[in-house]
């Protein structure tokens, strides 16, 4: 069985009960076939226009759900507008929250995944939730294209969009795949034309993740880092790097009240009586009542969190975030004044701050924090105090094998008449501390007291655990508070900032961010509170 299609001159005399000639049956055949290559070349000429005007395409074409939970074309809002006409192929925006951003990069990567043959664009988020709503995203953007605008597609699922063919027939072979920071090789092994890392101070280990990723970037390639502030971690380092002109990313700074749509309408007669600090935030950014209205609202909801959330300059983005243990403060101004602060010398490549030289007779503790010594792990940091005034006079901060780290804290040690040196046994304390007895012999190891079956016992090492930890994070809080400790190093205050209660009242560093400075120079305290005169402990049980 054959079956023919009706031809349009027909179809129209069935339509409409009208009989044609000959001669009119040819003429509207000719027409109709004139129209439909008209209308072929319209769709042509459409989609080279968007291919080629980004902006023309997203606020015409490109679908997203606003606020108001409403469907709306792409309208950049002022924000995205700024950083359309500020952006780069290397940026690193940090910004307030929902700002649009996000939405922006998505669109902008995936209006080149389409246009663009052999195009892979990847979005790493720092949970699953946040990288089902961007890809989630970016799949309305496809679904709601007309048909000349859409791409044939091979995969659509939940977390890829794979696109074979232009509307026209032209071979695309495009990409645009979306994963999760958790997975920290993801992007490793692939070619990546555009790059998005999305609330990247939030990512587990984002060294490793944007060590990764970038390594996979192709010539020519895209990459932007986004998020907001997380305290003291690589997404801060990256971002003053930028600002210094000192990295190859644009720094890009979007305070709340770059959003229009921050603000409250205030009542009929309503006037706003501004607090010396409000007047302040007024002057310098020239805010209107209805914006100091929408910022004293979410101040309430938020609190302590505002400023991070919703900074209005970088400084308080990053210095004000998580439930601080140490009082904010006090370290705010301490930072401050330690920013110009620079060692009286550096040595092994910048692992090796010298703040004060030994002197004669005088006595000294080393704390030790131990990391598995992975080039891309966490950090060892062994800091030297003076014993009686507890001043910082040194710190050995990197990362190293084992062995090779206890042989750097037992040579820095030695050069302060050999200071009592405390290491932390947990983990990979103990290789450290059977290197230094065992092998390189260093006389003065810390012990602490143990008990078992056996009554006391001098074990090597200092122990962690929960009832020594709140002790010495108790005693540096007041150290630091009382003005007790001397301290030269900026970096430790910057971690300090970052060192913050968690959900069940324990302590420890912000997701992202660090504390190995913190521990290293709780437990020298430690140890300098309770020691007595130096002491060899070197016959003392082992381990």
């Amino acid at each position: 069985m054959s079956f023919r299609t009706r031809s349009p001159a027909v179809a129209t005399e069935k339509r409409t009960g009208q009989a044609f000639s000959c001669d009119e049956r040819s003429a509207l055949l000719f027409s109709t076939d004139d129209e439909g290559r008209m209308a072929k070349d319209e769709d042509r000429e459409e989609w080279e226009r968007c291919r080629g005007d980004f902006l023309y395409f997203a606020e015409k074409y490109l679908w997203i759900v606003n606020r108001q939970r409403q469907p709306q074309t792409l309208a950049l809002n002022p924000v995205q507008r700024l950083y359309h006409g500020q952006k780069s192929p290397f940026d690193i925006v940090l910004k307030a929250r929902k700002v649009g951003i996000s939405t922006y990069k998505g669109a902008e990567f995936f209006h080149e995944t389409i246009f663009v043959p052999n195009t892979n664009s990847t979005v790493i988020a720092h949970d699953l939730d946040t990288t089902i709503d961007l890809f989630e995203r970016v799949k309305l953007f496809f679904e709601r294209l007309p048909d000349f605008l859409r791409p044939k597609v091979k995969r659509n699922n939940r977390r890829e969009l794979v696109f074979t063919e232009t509307p026209f027939g032209e071979t695309l072979n495009s990409r645009y795949v979306v994963g999760t920071a958790g997975n920290y090789e993801f992007g490793r092994g692939k070619d990546i034309d555009n790059l998005h890392l999305s609330e990247y101070a939030f990512f587990p280990k984002p060294e490793k993740i944007k060590m990764g990723a970038m390594q996979a970037l192709r010539e020519g390639g895209k990459i932007c880092i986004e998020s907001t502030a997380n305290g003291f971690n690589d997404f801060r380092d990256e971002w003053e790097r930028a600002k210094q002109g000192e990295s190859r990313f644009k720094a890009h700074f979007f305070p709340w009240h770059s959003d229009e749509t921050y603000r409250i309408g205030l009542l009929e007669g309503e006037d706003l009586e501004l607090s010396l600090e409000e007047e302040a935030l007024r002057r310098a950014y020239s805010l209107a009542p209805e914006q100091i209205k929408w910022m004293r609202q979410r101040k309430r909801e938020l609190r302590g969190k505002f400023p991070q959330e919703f900074p209005s300059n970088d400084a308080e983005a990053f210095l004000s975030s998580g439930r601080p243990v140490f009082d904010t403060e006090i370290l705010k101004r301490l930072l401050t004044k330690l920013e110009a602060n620079r060692p009286i010398e550096i040595r092994e490549s910048g692992d090796l701050k010298i703040w004060k030289k030994p002197a004669f007779g005088k006595e000294y503790v080393a704390g030790v924090d131990c990391a598995e010594g992975l080039p891309d792990g966490d950090y060892d940091c062994c800091v030297v105090l003076d014993k009686e005034t507890w001043e910082e006079m040194a710190e050995l901060h990197g990362r190293w094998p084992a062995h090779v780290f206890a042989k750097k804290c037992a040579d820095l040690c030695k050069e302060y008449d050999e200071a009592i040196l405390a290491v932390e046994r947990n983990n990979h304390g103990h290789s450290v501390l059977n290197t230094l007895r065992n092998q390189l012999g260093y006389p003065y190891l810390y012990h602490h007291q143990g008990y078992d079956h056996r009554g006391t016992r001098a074990i090597l090492g200092w122990d962690t655990n929960s009832k020594s930890k709140p002790v010495m994070i108790d005693g540096l809080d007041e150290a630091v508070r009382e003005r007790l400790i001397i301290i030269h190093d900026p970096e430790f205050v910057r971690e300090c900032l970052t060192y913050v209660y968690d959900d069940k009242g324990g302590t420890g560093a912000q997701a992202g961010c660090r504390d190995d400075r913190v521990i290293a120079r709780a437990i020298a305290l430690q140890v300098a509170k309770t020691t007595g005169s130096v002491c060899k402990m070197s016959s003392m049980p082992g381990v």
